[in-house]
């Protein structure tokens, strides 16, 4: 039996959800009416239905953050206003458990705001330390693991999703074990170790597959056909679609995530009317619980598969559907692809206006991203940093003069390493993008006033993409330390390099004309032909392209 011809068959016996028949597989997908929301699982029910009996004030806070946590962790969208609503009862009760446990769930119902979502989960596991609550202490750090993966924050990511594994380790918990085991399957895979993701992803399966929870299970399996997709391996990603498809769940969220997975896998097979059914079923679902973000992933994967069968007008119009989805969830990281891909789009139908439009577009929220996500990055440090303040005046409290004294000159010390990792560049170790930017304001006002030159120099390694795909991406950051270094041998003292972008640098030259600048650049550019780069295992040439400005 052909994969296609196994999904039909399912489809038949009722093994997966679908609705009603398209008319034409040339239109553009419509949503149909939605679909009756599945039933609440009886736990929801038992929870619901005991803090309808409860007149306490502070027993209602905690059922309210139960039953939010419930639903978030099951996709209902009805856990963000419980959350707050036990958030400000909390607030008004002077009650900090509830504080802290709405703080949380405010943070695992945020899907756009990120910086908020860090801000709130750090605030509630400082809580939960004080309170010495370790089972809440291990979900604030998976959540945290969750949050920083969102932000691109893949050190911090792994750190946080390691520490929740281990705390649910000592205290015995296999739930909280198996969730912090999902997060880190999320942050390996979004940085590219994809090998680490499916060990991780497997480990938590076989935990929910001991608990008996088949509703979980089915979101890790989802998970592992969402990896081997994205790696191209389309046979074990619909092997593990199907045995997903094989377990009794009724999560209405992670069927539709199902489905998408499904298309995607049926659209690399070239089985189109397969995918096309999977999607549609998939944008029903987004459509029949308002699940913003799948509803995005979905019309995404409806741009892919009408792209591939060169229908072009019809994947410029799911993907423009898919854009404004984004805009409605106010999701700029979803904003990002459709924007890039309507521009191709519109490139290869010679619309060249409408192409620049949405290239520039690409671009402008692009930056947007990264700048959010350096914001992200220094937060999280000044909250760490604030956080370990804090610890430490309350120890200082009970010192004597001299404990007071070391503690003193280590505040002092974490507020110079903040101050360092605030202005440097993690990997190279000269200066980064916001660092600079403040500079060149600074010494373009000094120059104007002055009548004073000065010069600046863009550059860009060539084909910096090729050595990470060929070498990895270990080499390709040995590749970068190694030009920095052979950048800053080239230069004086009051010249500021900085790292712009990935493998973009650039160089302000005070007191320098722009003939003086292109020699200096000219100077490094010869240096990089005549020697390659020394690496840990051998050795690696680079060219250059470089724009100067006077």
């Amino acid at each position: 039996m052909t994969a296609a011809s196994s999904i039909r068959k399912q489809a038949q016996q009722g093994a997966i959800f679908h609705g009603p028949q398209r008319a034409s597989r040339d239109i553009l997908f419509q949503t149909s009416m939605p679909l009756e929301p599945a039933p609440l699982p009886t736990p929801l029910e038992q929870l619901e239905t005991k803090l309808a009996r409860t007149a306490g004030s502070l027993e209602r806070i905690d059922l309210l953050n139960a039953i939010a946590w419930e639903m978030h962790d099951l996709g209902m969208p009805r856990a963000l206003e419980l959350a707050q609503a036990a958030y400000e009862a909390a607030q008004a009760e002077g009650y900090p458990k509830g504080v802290a446990e709405s703080l949380l769930n405010l943070c695992q119902a945020e899907f756009n705001d990120y910086l908020q979502a860090l801000e709130r989960g750090m605030q509630a596991l400082t809580l939960f330390e004080q309170l010495g609550d370790r089972l809440w202490q291990g979900r604030a750090l998976y959540t945290l693991c969750w949050v920083h993966w969102s932000l691109d924050n893949f050190t911090e990511a792994v750190e946080a999703g390691q520490r929740a594994r281990k705390l649910a380790q000592e205290i015995g918990d296999r739930h909280l074990e198996a969730e912090a085991l999902n997060n880190l399957g999320l942050a390996y895979k979004r940085s590219g170790n994809y090998e680490l993701a499916d060990a991780v992803y497997h480990e938590a399966l076989e935990i929910y597959r001991s608990l008996g929870d088949q509703v979980r299970m089915a979101k890790i399996l989802t998970n592992l056909a969402l990896s081997y997709t994205t790696q191209q391996q389309l046979a074990p990603a619909l092997e593990y679609a199907q045995g997903c498809l094989e377990l009794q769940f009724d999560n209405p969220m992670f069927r539709g995530y199902l489905y998408l997975v499904l298309g995607q896998i049926y659209t690399g097979l070239e089985e189109y009317d397969q995918a096309a059914d999977c999607l549609r079923q998939a944008l029903e679902t987004a459509a029949a619980h308002e699940y913003g973000q799948l509803m995005v992933s979905v019309q995404l994967s409806f741009g892919q598969l009408f792209r591939q069968q060169q229908k072009l007008g019809l994947a410029i119009a799911h993907l423009e559907r898919g854009l404004a989805a984004a805009q409605k969830v106010k999701s700029n990281l979803f904003a990002i692809p459709c924007h890039e891909a309507l521009s191709q789009l519109y490139e290869s139908q010679g619309d060249l206006a409408q192409a620049l439009a949405h290239y520039k577009k690409f671009h402008q929220i692009k930056e947007s991203v990264f700048d959010n996500k350096n914001t992200g990055r220094l937060q999280y440090l000044q909250t760490q940093h604030r956080t370990e303040i804090a610890r430490q005046e309350a120890e200082i409290y009970h010192l004597r003069n001299i404990e007071l004294e070391n503690q003193i000159k280590e505040r002092n010390r974490l507020a110079a390493q903040l101050r360092q990792q605030a202005t440097t560049d993690e990997l190279t170790g000269i200066s980064n993008r916001r660092y600079f930017l403040k500079q060149a304001l600074h010494e373009l006002k000094r120059s104007n006033r002055h009548h004073r030159p000065l010069s600046i120099a863009l550059v860009d390694i060539d084909h910096f993409k090729k050595i990470n795909d060929t070498y990895g991406h270990l080499v390709g950051d040995q590749a970068l330390v190694a030009f920095t270094r052979v950048f800053q041998k080239n230069i004086r003292e009051i010249d500021l390099l900085a790292r712009f972008g990935g493998d973009e640098f650039i160089l302000l030259l005070p007191e320098t004309r722009r003939e003086s600048a292109r020699a200096v650049m000219e100077r490094v550019r010869q240096e990089l032909k005549g020697k390659p780069l020394a690496l840990d295992k051998g050795s690696l040439g680079l060219t250059i392209s470089v724009g100067v400005s006077g």
